[in-house]
């Protein structure tokens, strides 16, 4: 597996610094056929059509044609793409070292083979395993603006590393989640609209740390995602809201190593780039989608337009807040909720005992 730096996705978060490092299978590895994807070279300048107010092409046939028309090339996309929180000093050599201390065989393998798994929710693999691997340095950043973007993109342009896989490890799924899906479905949705899916709000409160998405037809060089909850009505705000850059069209594209808050009853949404960009969805068979043209997010109580069985192919998971003892009931007769420590160490600090969460 081949690990290397995306520009895209370098971003601040409150104050932590991410960039974002993108993962490619090898030929053999399970995940590898999936990401493994034909695409148009798209010309510089874009779709040359007649195009809306919001970008999209006023003809979708006539931009269908033009995108059929064009020369392709078989492409390797990245099977994952992790945010990894650095300081504005990050080196190459930082973060090559940082990649061979955590990005080991075992751990390569395990990701490789939650990904190229079929029929099963990645994102529930992939967020309880990645969230203590996505921290080069806990220093809060002070200073962030273009020239610093810029002297980091310069200092990693070019990273690439060779990783060893080895035998995968088991995971454990995780249980927040939001969001209807991200597959492959009859249509798609203008990615220049912040759509909003009403389909399985949050089921708990805590942190989403890992989003898919599928887009189609072309890569959409900007995306943003949000939680949004009602004020009233059709009224939305944000709750939280981060960047992940540019996702490649073809499959499942999914992003872990975000810190996105949600409450119980949020709904996940996402902005995509403008100029005729397009996100997986139907107009059929879904729980509806609150749509609004262009930016919303973040968003303050605005009103957004309401279409009935829609539905955009989105969806994230996370960790609950306070962690929990959800699998042992009592120790030593003891009830859970009487026990403050185990052998002198907190239970909020114990994650297992003989091996069973805790």
């Amino acid at each position: 597996m081949r690990i290397a730096f995306e520009p895209s996705g370098t971003h601040l978060k409150g104050d932590s610094l991410k960039i974002r490092l993108d993962l490619f299978p090898d030929v053999g590895e399970k995940s590898y056929a999936q990401n493994y994807v034909y695409v148009p070279v798209i010309p510089v300048g874009g779709y040359p059509g007649k195009v809306g107010a919001d970008g999209s092409p006023a003809s979708q046939k006539a931009y269908d044609t033009w995108l059929a028309g064009l020369p392709h090339i078989w492409r390797l996309n990245p099977c994952l793409s992790v945010f990894v929180r650095v300081d504005e000093n990050i080196t190459s050599e930082l973060l090559t070292q940082f990649i061979g201390d955590v990005y080991k065989s075992d751990v390569l393998a395990t990701i490789d083979d939650a990904m190229g798994r079929t029929g099963l929710g990645s994102a529930h693999l992939i967020s309880p395993y990645m969230k203590d691997k996505t921290t080069l340095s806990s220093v809060k950043t002070t200073t962030f603006d273009a020239a610093t973007k810029t002297f980091i993109e310069t200092r990693l342009s070019g990273l690439s590393i060779i990783g060893v896989t080895g035998k995968a490890e088991i995971i454990t799924p995780q249980s927040i989640d939001v969001g209807p899906g991200a597959t492959d479905r009859a249509g798609s949705l203008n990615s220049n609209n912040t759509l909003v899916d009403k389909a399985n709000p949050a089921n708990a409160t805590g942190t989403l740390d890992t989003f898919e998405t599928w887009v189609v037809s072309v890569d959409m060089p900007t995306c943003e995602i949000a939680t949004f909850y009602v004020v009233s009505g059709d009224n939305l705000s944000t709750r939280d809201n981060e960047a992940v850059g540019n996702v490649a069209f073809g499959a499942k594209r999914t992003f872990t190593g975000l810190t996105i808050a949600v409450t119980t009853g949020d709904y996940l949404g996402i902005k995509g780039t403008a100029g005729g960009y397009q996100i997986e969805g139907a107009t059929s068979g879904g729980s509806g989608v609150w749509g609004k043209t262009f930016d919303y997010i973040p968003c303050t109580n605005e009103t957004f337009g309401v279409y009935a069985n829609y539905v955009v192919s989105i969806y994230a998971t996370g960790t609950e807040a306070g962690g929990g003892w959800t699998h042992i009931a009592k120790a030593s007769g003891a009830g859970q909720a009487t026990i403050l420590k185990i052998n002198g160490v907190a239970k909020a600090n114990i994650a297992k005992v003989n091996g069973v969460a805790v």
